[in-house]
C-alpha cells in the first residue's frame, strides 16, 4: 500500500528491513520532503527526534488525545500526550508549541522545560518508529480539542481529546503514552519539576 507520512525531515531517516532506502517523495508540514511506498509485507523504520508535552490546566488536569492504530485493529485504543517530530531548525520547545496548535488548537500555552526524556521504538500506521523524545511540561487556562492541522496518520488515528484529573487517570486502565505517564505525572501535578530531566523509557 502507498502511505503519505507527514513530518519527515532531513533529520529523519527511513530504512527498510534490508537497509534499502525508500524512493519517491513524502509530504511534511514544512513542504514536500519524501514519499514512502510501503509494501504490505514490509515495514520501514523511521528514525527521528521528537518533542512531546504534558499539558496541564490551572486545576492540574492533563490534556490527553484518544488514539488508535489505523493499520492494526487488534491494538487497544490509548490516551497520549500531544507531540511529534521536530522539524529542521526547530528547538524542542518550538516543536511543542507547533504540535500543540496543530494537534489540539490550543495556543499561547506557557511552555516549560524538558522534564522527561525517552528513547522508544514502536509500530504505528504500518511504520516502525525509532524515536528520541524530549518531553516538556506546559500550562494553559484550558481549552477544547480543535485541531488545526493533522497529518495523514494523525487524522486517521485521533478521535477526540479531553482533560483528565490525576485521580481519574490513575483509576483508568486505558493504555497511555508515554507508557510510564501514570508513574511520573503526580510529581508534575504537584509542581515538582526534575532537573536534569528524568529518563522514563519503558
Amino acid at each position: 500500500m502507498a502511505l503519505v507520512v507527514g513530518n519527515l525531515l532531513s533529520k529523519t531517516s527511513l530504512v527498510g528491513a534490508n537497509g534499502a532506502q525508500p524512493t519517491g517523495t513524502c509530504l511534511g508540514s514544512g513542504g514536500a520532503v519524501g514519499r514512502v511506498q510501503l509494501a504490505s509485507t514490509a515495514m520501514w523504520t523511521m528514525k527521528r527526534p521528537a518533542a512531546r508535552v504534558v499539558l496541564l490546566n490551572r486545576s492540574g488536569q492533563i490534556f490527553l488525545i484518544n488514539g488508535r492504530d489505523p493499520a492494526d485493529s487488534s491494538k487497544k485504543p490509548w490516551l497520549e500526550i500531544p507531540g511529534g517530530g521536530i522539524d529542521q531548525g526547530e528547538t524542542s520547545a518550538d516543536a511543542v508549541a507547533r504540535e500543540l496548535y496543530e494537534e489540539t488548537g490550543i495556543e499561547n500555552a506557557e511552555i516549560g522545560p524538558v522534564v522527561w526524556v525517552q528513547h522508544v521504538e514502536f509500530d504505528f500506521g504500518g511504520i516502525h518508529f525509532d524515536s528520541d523524545e524530549q518531553i516538556h511540561v506546559a500550562w494553559c487556562d484550558g481549552g477544547e480539542w480543535r485541531p488545526r492541522h493533522l497529518e495523514f496518520l494523525e487524522a486517521a488515528a485521533f478521535s477526540g481529546a479531553s482533560w483528565w484529573s490525576l485521580e481519574d487517570l490513575l483509576a483508568s486502565d486505558t493504555p497511555v503514552l508515554p507508557e510510564r505517564l501514570r508513574e511520573f505525572l503526580p510529581r508534575l501535578v504537584a509542581g515538582e519539576l526534575p532537573d536534569p530531566p528524568i529518563d522514563i523509557a519503558p
